[in-house]
């Protein structure tokens, strides 16, 4: 796509009012795209630097959270035995709620033991 040159407007007294409005709209287009050239332009730099520096992409520095990432507590259902995992988010299970309405510290799982996936070790 042919960039063409910006023409400078005669005269504007002289000019009708169909031409002020045509020179208007290709300024604004022309602007437009030179806006757009210097945004990819910085784009693809800021992701070189980044790249270089960090050695991640702008995708990544941008999804980034400010907050560190939390892990789902998991729970055990007493009688079932099935691992239900909670976010903090959204409501508690019924078997899974304590008197705070919070889930029950009890049912939490805080080893691998508690899952019930390593054999106990007798001896």
């Amino acid at each position: 796509m042919a960039i063409k040159e910006r023409q400078l407007p005669k005269d504007i007294n002289s000019m009708t009012l169909e031409e002020i409005s045509a020179y208007l709209q290709d300024r604004k287009e022309q602007e437009t795209r030179e806006r757009h050239q210097k945004a990819i332009k910085a784009k693809a730099e800021l992701e070189a630097y980044c790249q270089e520096k960090y050695g991640l992409s702008l995708a990544q520095v941008y999804t980034a959270s400010d907050k560190p990432p939390s892990e789902r507590k998991q729970y055990k259902h007493p009688e079932t035995g099935e691992i239900w995992a909670y976010s903090g988010r959204g409501k508690v299970a019924a078997w899974a709620k304590g008197p705070d309405g919070k889930p029950n510290p009890d049912y939490e799982v805080t080893n691998v033991r508690d899952l019930g996936l390593v054999a106990s070790q007798r001896s």
